[in-house]
């Protein structure tokens, strides 16, 4: 499970900056202005932060492998039905969709590794975790080697068919049955989550979000634009 997860989560990486890097391109294709592309990003956090809520719920109460099944195949079609001359709104509707394959996964993930390891599980998810920045890593190598951000129609589409890998992959794989054994009293204990404590760590998670966001969209075109370098540069 761990190998299926690593590449997940490095797909979710790739995906995590997949926009900034194509930024180039998806403006040019689509016709967006700053303001339209940062919607695009807006779209992007808004998907994966609404599954990971619904993911939550759904992770503890119905089968593991059907809901991944059904997270990466719904990231595979998001990204492989992207057109070069779509409109915004649709635009806006397929990244939200990638976003919130990736959320119901990465929520499935996290919590699979915490119930199979327990109190031992800082080590497979840190392993988890740090394929993130590998992805994240690895997408403008990917873009420039498939032609540049004014592929980017490609680009989604090669991603899209490493969803539908994982897809595949997962009917080899086992996941534990979901903890539909909750008792009163354990439901009273996940409400100790909020904490004064908790609700900081929420707040800063969420600052970093979007800086984390705003960096990744805009650090092309900047770049681009103030460095004066070239395209594949920025990317």
């Amino acid at each position: 499970m761990l190998a299926l997860g690593s590449a997940a989560f490095l797909l979710f990486g790739f995906v995590l900056v997949l926009l900034g890097v194509c930024q180039p391109g998806i403006t040019r294709s689509l016709g967006l202005d700053h303001t339209g592309f940062g919607l695009l990003g807006s779209a992007l956090s808004a998907g994966i932060g609404t599954s990971v809520l619904v993911a939550g719920v759904l992770v503890d109460r119905y089968p593991r492998r059907p809901l991944f099944l059904i997270s990466t195949l719904v990231t595979a079609t998001a990204l492989a039905t992207v057109e070069a001359d779509m409109s915004l709104a649709r635009a806006l509707v397929h990244v939200a969709l990638v976003g919130a394959g990736c959320g119901i996964y990465d929520t499935l993930l996290n919590t699979v590794v915490v119930e199979r390891w327990g109190a031992a599980s800082v080590r497979p998810m840190s392993l988890l975790h740090a394929a993130v920045p590998v992805g994240a890593v690895v997408a403008p190598l990917v873009v420039h080697a498939l032609g540049g951000s004014r592929e980017w129609v490609g680009v989604f589409r090669a991603a899209s068919a490493c969803y539908v890998a994982l897809s595949v992959w997962v009917a080899f794989v086992s996941f534990p049955s979901p903890a539909a054994d909750r008792t009163p009293e354990r439901r009273v204990r996940a409400g100790a989550f909020a904490t004064p404590a908790f609700l900081a760590l929420c707040a800063v998670a969420f600052a970093y979000i979007g800086i984390e966001a705003a960096l990744t969209l805009f650090a092309t075109p900047y770049a681009m634009e103030a460095l004066a370098l070239a395209e594949t540069d920025g990317g």
